[in-house]
């Protein structure tokens, strides 16, 4: 069973759910196509991460943006 893990940073009020439904149906049509696997056996999961929950170089996310 293919498990497939998007991790997206929400930005300006996005994803859509309608942007999410096209980003499951497309990696899954696509582990078809490369992998020949079972459309039926593949799990998307999208986590919305927040951009104070991760960082770069030592700094969250959230504060270096501010910065530019």
């Amino acid at each position: 069973m293919p498990f497939i893990n998007i991790k997206l940073v929400p930005e300006n009020g996005g994803p859509t759910n309608e942007q999410k439904r096209q980003l499951i149906e497309g990696v899954s049509d696509l582990m078809v196509k490369v992998l020949n696997k079972n459309k039926a056996s593949i799990v998307v999961i999208i986590d919305e991460v927040d951009s104070n929950n991760y960082g770069l170089g030592g700094e969250s996310i959230h504060h270096l943006r501010q910065k530019n």
